[in-house]
């Protein structure tokens, strides 16, 4: 009786190391459970994707088994505590109650209910076993899938340090194209500065041509004036020179007058001499009225000459007044069309600068764009990075509870190795008996 108390005692003992063995296991774990969902929550992902349902499987089921592996051990351990105890008193009392041929039969009935409770006990140590076995199997997959997604992270860390590297290219460029952007608009604003100066200079122009053609119409109608002035002019010389050629011609009668009369006054002797003194007179008188009127026909002469060259003159500065008006106006037709292309160059310049403008403001939003994009992805990178060391915290908490379970099925095989003993020695025992 004292080996079957030894016995017993050191099943309970199994029992228990099994069962607390079973608790660390399990608390473990719930406790990467946990861990793997927050980090993969954390990472994006969700039980819903097709890539982590093995995962998600896998842990949920290697979970459930410990726990169902646990409360077995539990029950078990509970139930050969009770019915140890509860046998053995009811031994001691049949020992001092009863003959000892009842004794006997008791006796060989606690031996048939230990073998009985024996086999069951080993029988479900070694369903446990092999539930253990598939649970390994689950952690080995798990496991699998835990190095997967390691890889994962890692991969995804040096994507995002590419993105990263990328992205500063990226920011590099655009602000040299913003600096281009910047450079282009301050051009723009000095064209447009300068289409607007040269706008108000090439109207100065305009308005300078359109005074000079004014001018020269009004130079053109004094000269025309002065043309028929000067045509009137020789007009009235031309009316002087008929007088004078009349004053000549009586000039002339007078001269002759005198002559006849210096003859007259010759043949009466001395009674024609005060008459004769009186024709020298009218003779001198006409001499001189004679070369005054050639003195003037003469002046007359050099002024007709003067007003015909003051006439030719004035005709041909008329006519180059004139060729000078049609350059003047074809230069204020080349200044409007200057005018023309100086508004276009001030309108498109304008436009130009808007243009630039916006693109600046654009280029600066996609600056700060780029630089909120680079300091996330700098975010994922540490946390991925940050994950990628959880997961192998993960990984070795996996595998201690990977060499827990190894630990537990050694138990469990052991304990049922126990259990099938205890049978094998309680089924000689009661064959001793019975003989």
């Amino acid at each position: 009786m004292g080996g079957s108390s030894v016995k017993n005692s050191k099943k309970t003992n199994i029992l228990f190391c099994a069962a607390s063995l079973l608790v660390t296991i399990l608390a473990q774990a719930t406790f990467t459970y946990f861990q793997i969902k927050s980090m993969l929550g954390d990472l994006g992902y969700s039980p819903a994707d097709n890539s982590f349902k093995v995962l998600y499987t896998s842990l949920n089921s290697t979970l459930l088994g410990i726990s169902i592996g646990a409360i077995l051990i539990a029950i078990f351990v509970i139930y050969s505590k009770k019915l140890s105890k509860d046998y053995f008193m009811q031994h001691a009392r049949e020992s001092n109650e009863t003959s000892p041929i009842k004794n006997k039969d008791g006796i060989l009935e606690l031996y048939r209910n230990i073998a009985d409770n024996s086999e069951e006990i080993g029988a479900s140590m070694y369903e446990l076993s092999n539930f253990t076995d598939s649970q390994a199997a689950n952690i080995e997959q798990f496991s699998a899938a835990l190095e997967e997604i390691s890889s994962g992270v890692q991969q995804t860390s040096e994507n995002t340090q590419n993105a990263s590297d990328f992205v500063m290219t990226v920011q590099g460029t655009v602000s040299i194209l913003v600096e281009s952007i910047e450079e282009v608009a301050s051009a723009a604003r000095a064209l447009t500065d300068e289409s607007e100066s040269a706008k108000a200079a090439v109207k100065d122009g305009e308005k300078i041509v359109t005074d000079a053609i004014n001018e020269m119409n009004n130079v053109s109608m004094r000269i025309k004036d002065l043309a028929g002035s000067i045509a009137v002019l020789g007009e009235s010389t031309e009316k002087i020179g008929k007088i004078i050629d009349v004053i000549n011609s009586i000039t002339d009668q007078t001269n002759m007058l005198g002559l006849n009369a210096s003859i007259e006054a010759a043949r009466a002797g001395e009674y024609g001499r005060g008459f004769a003194v009186v024709a020298r007179s009218i003779k001198e008188l006409s001499d001189k009225s004679k070369e005054a009127t050639d003195s003037i026909s003469e002046i007359i002469r050099n002024i007709q000459e003067c007003i015909k060259e003051a006439v030719d003159k004035s005709n041909i500065g008329l006519v180059e007044l004139e060729e000078g008006m049609s350059l003047v106006k074809a230069s204020g037709e080349s200044i409007g069309k200057i005018l023309y292309v100086v508004d276009k160059t001030y309108e498109y310049s304008t436009v130009v600068t808007e243009s630039t403008k916006l693109q600046e403001e654009s280029s600066k939003e996609i600056i700060d764009s780029v630089s909120e994009l680079s300091d996330i992805i700098q975010d994922v990178s540490a946390t991925t990075i940050e994950e990628a060391a959880s997961i192998e915290q993960v990984v070795a908490g996996v595998e201690i509870i990977k060499e827990s379970i190894d630990e537990l099925v050694a138990g469990t095989q052991e304990l049922t190795s126990f259990s099938n003993a205890v049978a094998g020695d309680s089924r000689k025992l009661i064959e001793v008996y019975e003989k």
